[in-house]
């Protein structure tokens, strides 16, 4: 559904891709010559019912607003298209003419309205999600998203799912519409800067053998909820870990860096989806200089329980050797055997509590 605009929104960033360039120019020469055409004609080409009309610029105001308060569409779509005429530069008058278009389902005019808004710097990013939207209800995909990733970039936010947003109905099931309404969301409602939190807390490591070999220890770093640091100590390897995890939002990827007391470096990177399993991946540099790929992955299983692995390959990933294979079982279970995924945990015991 077109939106209108919220005036607190703060400018993100801009970058342009190259494609939608080219789209754009395209839709300039179709669409869009017809609203700069709408300031030298006196016959507006984006919207033909709507006629030069007599009535004063504070009449055609007044009976805009009164029939968008009332959610009569037709009747705003023709005050407000005849105060643009009057007020070409009259921002909220083009704001409610895009808007009352698309509500009455004129969907090429109200995509060529949204474009004459969209050059308004100060509602742009609003702008350009009505165009998306209008794309999404036309089913042409490629546009909506094109145009969804130049609101994300310019700044727009907005805190209710746009997955309920039924312009978008044909495309909520599409993996890069996921992504895109991850980021439409404040930064403090993104799920994808929680996709570590099941790993918070203090954990055994515990081997195949059901025995305990080491300790693995996130939390958050101090009030920063978007850094994690660890810590793992391996007693097979005798070595101490320390880590640190965050979300890089440009390449939109967790990223770790692990330092051990010999000096040895590992920088992974990677996607993961809520439920799933977690893999990074990049390569591990020794204090000499020596250079391996390492891969490390953690997957939750049934019983609040996660599989830790960590592993290197020194012949560009044709075969891989675990450096680190474990179950993480919270500090609290006591008895190594209760660490199995279909084991009954021990009366009194919660073994998904994290302390």
């Amino acid at each position: 559904m077109a939106t209108e605009i919220d005036s607190k929104t703060a400018p993100f960033r801009w970058v342009s891709r190259c494609v939608h360039a080219t789209l754009a120019a395209t839709l300039l020469v179709v669409i869009g010559l017809r609203v700069y055409a709408y300031f030298a004609s006196p016959a507006s080409e984006i919207t033909p019912t709507v006629r030069a009309s007599s009535g004063t610029a504070s009449e055609w105001r007044d009976a805009g607003n009164s029939a968008f308060a009332t959610e009569k569409w037709e009747e705003a779509a023709e005050a407000y298209g005849q105060l643009t005429r009057a007020e070409p530069d009259n921002v909220r008058a083009w704001v409610r003419f895009a808007y009352s278009l698309h509500a009455t389902g004129r969907w090429d005019q109200a995509l060529a309205a949204h474009l004459r808004v969209s050059q308004f710097p100060g509602v742009r990013p609003w702008a350009l999600y009505n165009v998306a939207c209008v794309y999404a209800v036309k089913n042409e995909r490629q546009m909506a998203l094109d145009y969804l990733q130049e609101a994300v970039e310019a700044g727009f936010r907005r805190r209710e799912p746009i997955e309920e947003d039924p312009d978008f109905k044909s495309l909520v099931d599409d993996p890069e519409f996921k992504e895109l309404a991850e980021f439409v969301r404040p930064i403090g409602l993104r799920r994808v800067y929680r996709q570590f939190d099941f790993l918070l807390g203090r954990w055994y490591l515990l081997g195949s053998d059901d025995q305990r070999f080491g300790t693995f220890e996130l939390s958050q770093a101090g009030e920063n909820r978007f850094l994690f640091v660890g810590r793992l100590k391996d007693n097979t390897r005798v070595t101490t870990s320390t880590m640190a995890a965050y979300f890089e939002p440009k390449d939109r990827v967790w990223k770790q860096v692990w330092v051990d007391e010999q000096g040895t470096v590992t920088q992974v990177a990677g996607k993961a989806d809520i439920g799933s399993a977690l893999v990074l991946q990049g390569e591990v540099v020794t204090a000499d200089g020596q250079r391996e790929l390492a891969r490390v992955t953690y997957r939750e299983v049934e019983g609040g329980f996660v599989t830790h692995e960590i592993s290197v390959s020194n012949d560009s990933g044709d075969t891989w050797k675990s450096q680190l294979t474990a179950t993480l079982v919270p500090q609290g279970v006591r008895h190594a055997e209760q660490h199995s995924p279909t084991a009954d945990s021990p009366a009194g015991v919660d073994p998904t509590s994290r302390h």
